[in-house]
């Protein structure tokens, strides 16, 4: 920076201050999340951006926010395509994600979506929207059933949220699909075997939105009380 300007940041706007390295800090973090979010638009620079995110995912996620609001506004669709693409894949390069980032990465997805409009920002873009919340329904359900501890409770809460506006695969939403789960209740003419199935614990019924609950006196509270 040029004396004049380091002189207006510091001494006229108050926007930096001295640091103990002998250079200047941004007074305000906000500030500098901005100023980073600009740059990493206008570079076009999303694999750094992910790679900034996995390193530190609290510290760049308001930075993140932000340029899914620069990309909005500068209708860069194709670059907000590659970020979502990014986050939803189960491999990062030729690795595997692991579970936390994979949970994080879902999570982080929603949110951009919400913050960038959802499906109809790519109405007239080749983005395959479909597939992508199909994957984000899958991976925000596994974080839902099985959060790593990385998870707080605050981004478990916004995560339900976000997939209850994408329609949440697991509970019927549609007449035929209320249709269809009422009829499982049914004793099927051959029966699949149980092993086939996704037992509820303790039982033999496959976990369905409808459970068949028999007759008899139940005790209601009073779990582990002895």
């Amino acid at each position: 920076m040029s004396d004049e300007l380091v002189r207006l940041l510091f001494e006229d706007a108050g926007l930096i201050q001295a640091h103990i390295d002998g250079g200047y800090i941004w007074q305000h973090m906000t500030l500098e999340e901005y100023l980073a979010a600009c740059y990493l638009t206008e570079q076009k620079e999303i694999a750094l951006m992910y790679q900034c995110w996995q390193q530190d995912h609290d510290r760049w996620y308001h930075v993140i926010l932000l340029v899914m609001g620069c990309l909005l506004r500068q209708n860069d669709v194709g670059s907000a395509g590659y970020w979502l693409s990014l986050l939803v894949s189960n491999h990062c390069g030729t690795a595997i994600k692991t579970t936390r980032q994979q949970q994080q990465d879902a999570f982080c997805a929603a949110v951009c979506y919400s913050e960038l409009g959802g499906r109809r920002v790519f109405a007239s873009h080749p983005y395959d929207v479909i597939t992508f919340e199909q994957d984000l329904r899958n991976q925000l359900v596994d974080l839902l059933e099985r959060p790593d501890s990385s998870m707080t409770l605050t981004r478990r809460l916004e995560a339900a949220t976000a997939l209850a506006r994408l329609h949440d695969p697991r509970y019927p939403v549609s007449l035929s699909a209320w249709a269809t789960e009422s009829a499982s209740r049914l004793p099927p003419s051959e029966p699949t075997p149980p092993s086939q199935h996704l037992l509820l614990p303790g039982t033999d019924q496959p976990q369905r939105y409808w459970c068949l609950v028999p007759g008899g006196s139940y005790v209601l509270g009073g779990w582990g009380c002895r």
